[in-house]
């Protein structure tokens, strides 16, 4: 019988975490910004040494994933100063499992914030 309670147990719980709005996994990446570049469309890249790929942070010309013009044009003069100081950045991913599966250029989600590690 206790092996039986065990494998409903495990089966609820499997379907507990299938479910919408069950926890997720959450990144929180550290790396001191290697290359960073603005796009015409406004774009900001970041080459992230977690990563060792480009990612896209966020668009200084539009609201992207939520993050506005002001708060990227903020973010990318951090990454700025951190890379011109060889300060350490961190960036926190709500929805990713790990940093080092973060869709790459493009594809990249924008981080829910981002700070200075190391002042």
């Amino acid at each position: 019988m206790k092996s039986v309670a065990k494998l409903v147990a495990a089966g609820a719980l499997g379907i507990a975490l299938a479910l919408p709005g069950a926890a997720r996994a959450a990144a929180y990446c550290t790396g001191v910004p290697a290359e960073i570049n603005t796009h015409s469309d406004g774009r900001v890249m970041l080459f992230a040494t977690w990563r060792n790929d480009w990612i896209s942070i966020c668009n200084i010309d539009r609201t992207r994933e939520g993050v506005s013009p002001t708060l990227c044009m903020t973010w990318a003069a951090q990454l700025v100063t951190a890379a011109s100081q060889g300060k350490t950045v961190g960036f926190y991913y709500a929805d990713a499992s790990n940093c080092a599966s973060i869709a790459n250029f493009d594809n990249s989600p924008a981080p829910t914030y981002i700070r200075f590690v190391g002042y």
